[in-house]
């Protein structure tokens, strides 16, 4: 007889999104390329920083939240650059590489998150074999 022990995620989205969380995210509904869609369900990014407000290259960007992701494929797309708002080097990293991505999304579009990395892993392995 086989046994299946199942793994409560009773640590997942407790309270709100916080600064230094694990996340996943969805896309904005403008964002319909498949291999962002498919990227962010299997990708988790951390909370920066809550709030306010930050210009890169002329533009102002306002938003809830700014993600920082460090899993890039290496064949990116135009699409999956274009994705980013922008790049920023990792300063515990001196190859010199910009090896940080980073996107703001508003907090309707964070559907997980939880303090410890590894409660999203597991919760992207359940999914991927549908457990």
């Amino acid at each position: 007889m086989m046994i299946i022990k199942f793994q409560l995620y009773e640590k997942l989205n407790q309270g709100v999104p916080e600064e230094g969380d694990y996340v996943i995210c969805e896309p904005q509904s403008f964002h319909n390329a498949p291999e962002i869609k498919e990227y962010l369900s299997h990708s988790i990014g951390r909370i920066n920083r809550i709030g306010g407000e930050e210009y890169h290259s002329g533009r102002s960007i306002e938003s809830d939240h700014l993600i920082y992701f460090t899993d890039i494929p290496q064949n990116k797309s135009f699409d999956m650059l274009n994705f980013f708002d922008f790049k920023r080097r990792d300063k515990n990293d001196y190859s010199g590489e910009f090896n940080i991505y980073c996107k703001f999304f508003n907090s309707r579009n964070i559907i997980y998150w939880s303090k410890d990395k590894k409660d999203l892993e597991r919760l992207l392995k359940t999914n991927k074999y549908r457990l």
